[in-house]
């Protein structure tokens, strides 16, 4: 860790990406069973959010029609052909253990990070917020993207390393790697130069204190 910030009730804005049925249902096309842990942490900081009236942010994939998905599809071309993630559809529905509850902020977006396409930024410099905690799916796509985004719009990002959740990778052409590998290489780049990472305790403990 690089920096070290503090969470500011009035100032912070805790962000829900990705977490939809068709990432954390069973039935969803990208299921992965370590989304239980993800979602069980997610649910401790929603609530402790909630208790101290920091305001929560669910970004949400929701393309409209195939041409919609621009470069998305050349890497995921089985979301256009099953048509997965589409606007208005179960696919893109909030996991119901964590759904948004009425004055909650939800973003439709239709590439990887929350702010590409929305109106998220000016949303947020609205009401004031500079600090973004940063949970969901995926560590090393949707949730880095976002951390990066935030930060170059001098966001402060927090990154919640247990509630993101963190995939393996298949040899892509430079070998494979494991879940603990993509967590280090990422987890250490955003505390690098991105994001402050965190664990839920911590973040919990922080919040608690704010």
């Amino acid at each position: 860790m690089t920096v070290s910030w503090q969470v500011r009730t009035e100032k912070t804005a805790l962000m829900v990406h990705d977490l939809v049925n068709e990432m954390a249902d069973e039935k969803g096309l990208f299921y992965d069973p370590s989304i239980k842990e993800v979602l069980q942490n997610t649910r401790k900081l929603i609530d402790a959010c909630r208790a101290r009236g920091i305001a929560l942010v669910y970004a949400v994939p929701g393309w409209e029609k195939g041409d919609d998905f621009g470069r998305v599809a050349d890497f995921y071309p089985e979301i256009p052909a099953k048509g997965a993630m589409m606007a208005g559809t179960w696919s893109v529905a909030v996991h119901p253990s964590i759904a948004p509850q009425k004055g909650d902020l939800v973003v439709t977006k239709k590439r990887m990070g929350a702010f590409y396409g929305t109106r998220l930024h000016q949303t947020l410099k609205r009401k004031g917020i500079d600090t973004i905690i940063i949970t969901g799916t995926s560590t090393a796509i949707g949730c880095d993207v976002t951390a990066r985004d935030a930060m170059n719009r001098d966001y402060k990002a927090i990154v919640v390393t247990d509630a993101c959740l963190t995939r393996a990778w298949n040899d892509l052409g430079f070998g494979p790697a494991t879940k603990e590998e993509v967590a280090r290489v990422h987890f250490s780049s955003l505390a690098r130069a991105f994001a402050m990472v965190v664990d839920t305790a911590r973040l919990l403990k922080m919040i608690k204190e704010s």
